[in-house]
Order: C-alpha cells, then structure tokens, then sequence
C-alpha cells in the first residue's frame, strides 16, 4: 500500500513538472517579422535586394539625390501596413533590424494602432544592418495594425521584432544579429 501512494505521489509531481515546463516553454516572448512581408505597401516605400539582409530582401525609403541635408521630413505617404495576431496581453518593446543612410537617413515613423506615430532610430550607426530600439507597446491579446512610415531617404528595415517585457529584467535583453521569423503571428 505504501508503495502505491508513494509510486501515485511520485506521478503527479512528474505530471506537475512536466505542466510547468510546458506551460513555460509555451509562452512567447518574441514575435520576430521579416520586413518584406507586410499586408501592404505605399510608395514610396519598396523591397529591395539587399545581400546583407537576413533573407535577401529588406523595405527601403528609396535614397533621392540630391540627398537632403536637414531632417525636414518625408516627402511621400510612403509606408508597410502589417497586421499581426498578439497572443497575450502585456507590454511588448519594439526593435527594428535597420541600416541607415546617414544623419539624414536614419529613422523611419512608427505606428500602433491608431495611436500617435513616434519616430523610430536617429542613432548614429551608419551602413550596417544593426538593432534600434524602439518604443514599449502595450497591446491586448488579438489582431493589431504596425505601420512603418517614411521619413527620412535612405533608410532600410530588414526585420522587426516584439519583445514580451513580462519582468523587469527582460527590458535588458538587446538583439545582436538577425532573428529567426515567427510568422504564425501575421495575420493574412
């Protein structure tokens, strides 16, 4: 008899154990999209070839030249429209895989939803794809709208990513190099 309960004990830890690591492993804590694959686009923003991007291919604010000197802003509506499905409620930090032109090719405008559009990059790394921080977002489980705006010439995205900030220690976490897609996230 004591070897039953013992032997009855034993399986349901097991059973709990294995519930948690399922459970943890089945929360997702990044949501990675390629840039090329938008729900839609307005020129002037474009994909282009790009052998440096993650897949071959990345959206650009195409450079005109003369280039300008000033940050005077965009001269189109040129933007990337990307409906997504969130799976959980919480506070998401955006990041953007980008290469920038110059100080007057370095951010794009960003967009949520119908909330206000906040301007994404002016660092000052210039012609190589790297990480940008970009604003948190607090988003409710279901379909969202991003949209990538133009701004500035000269300006390339090759990937965008959600980063579910669930501790405060998860805030600290910075991409170094191109990410694999989550693409059961976008929503046809």
């Amino acid at each position: 008899m004591k070897r039953l309960l013992i032997f009855i004990i034993i399986g349901f830890l097991f059973i709990v154990m294995v519930s948690c690591v399922f459970a943890q492993t089945n929360t997702v804590s990044k949501i990675v999209i390629e840039a090329e694959h938008f729900s839609q686009i307005t020129p002037s923003m474009k994909v282009s070839v790009d052998n440096k991007a993650s897949r071959g291919k990345c959206i650009e604010i195409p450079l005109i030249l003369p280039h300008g000197t000033d940050e005077s802003g965009p001269s189109d509506t040129g933007k990337t429209v990307y409906k997504i499905k969130i799976p959980a409620d919480g506070i998401y930090r955006f990041w953007a895989r980008c290469w920038w032109y110059d100080g007057c090719g370095n951010s794009f405008f960003l967009q949520c939803d119908s909330k206000p559009k906040v301007t994404l990059g002016s660092d000052q790394t210039f012609k190589k794809y790297h990480w940008v921080k970009g604003p948190k977002l607090k988003l409710s489980q279901g379909i969202h709208y991003i949209r990538v705006i133009n701004r500035e010439d000269g300006a390339k995205m090759d990937q965008w990513l959600l980063w579910l900030l669930d501790s405060s220690s998860k805030d600290n976490w910075i991409p170094v190099r191109a990410e694999r897609e989550t693409g059961q996230y976008i929503v046809e």
